[in-house]
């Protein structure tokens, strides 16, 4: 499907749907979906999200995510509000998420750097278990769940054979794509978003990834300095990140 032709048909689709008359306009072709823009009127827009490929293991994976988007937003933690999320036959999952008005920026400061560890700290704390049961949909996706429970299991297994260290790890539902660019600076405040990727891993693990870059590495204690004031690292975590970054030595209880 070209990409005027996915357009039109997306247009459509939405128009049926939500009877307005609404402008669309793509925004991002990325890797895994494209991102539309969608103008309403000036004071009403929003962010469609739709799986470049429609099979079901992906569309099951959009599922998943908004899911876990959904159930952060419960917890009044900053992401783009999920309005809807649909299957349409010919173009799989789509998915509206409310559009936030800020900036994105691919350079920290300070002040940056600490919300950007205060929300991920968060996230961490949010402790929400990844559902595989998606009755809103149908029973076809019970295979996906299944496959997903495999590969998830297949993770853990893994790192504690080859990280000895990681049974020892507190681990739950991460953001596992954390990079400047998912975060979005609104006023005084920061959201995060494409939570397509998130899975259970280590929290420590996370964090790791994500300061270990030339960009964010200055700023490590800052980030550090606001992940530390929303959540505490047990000794375990914290000999671990004091192995990558010593200079966090001052911020710990060591």
């Amino acid at each position: 499907m070209t990409n005027i032709v996915k357009l039109k048909k997306m247009s459509t689709v939405l128009k049926n749907k939500y009877n307005k008359n609404i402008i669309l306009n793509e925004i991002l072709k990325g890797r895994d979906k494209d991102v539309y823009l969608a103008t309403v009127s000036e004071q009403e827009k929003f962010i469609v999200l739709n799986e470049k490929k429609n099979t079901k293991m992906r569309n099951y994976r959009t599922l998943q995510s908004n899911y876990f988007q959904k159930e952060l937003q419960k917890k009044g933690i900053n992401v783009a509000d999920v309005i809807d999320i649909f299957e349409e036959k010919t173009l799989g999952v789509i998915a509206i998420h409310k559009y936030l008005e800020g900036t994105q920026t691919d350079t920290f400061d300070t002040q940056k750097a600490i919300l950007c560890g205060k929300i991920v700290a968060q996230i961490h704390n949010a402790n929400i278990k990844i559902k595989y049961n998606m009755c809103d949909f149908s029973y076809k996706y019970a295979i996906c769940a299944f496959i997903k429970g495999l590969r998830d299991f297949s993770r853990f297994y893994k790192t504690v054979i080859c990280d000895k260290t990681g049974n020892k790890l507190p681990r739950g539902t991460c953001h596992r794509d954390l990079n400047l660019g998912n975060f979005i600076f609104i006023n005084e405040d920061v959201y995060l978003i494409d939570f397509d990727r998130h899975s259970v891993c280590p929290f420590v693990y996370e964090l790791r990834r994500f300061l270990d870059s030339e960009q964010n590495r200055y700023f490590t204690k800052d980030f550090m300095t606001g992940y530390l004031s929303m959540r505490n690292l047990n000794t375990d975590e914290q000999a671990y990140l004091l192995m990558m970054f010593p200079e966090l030595k001052v911020l710990f209880n060591t």
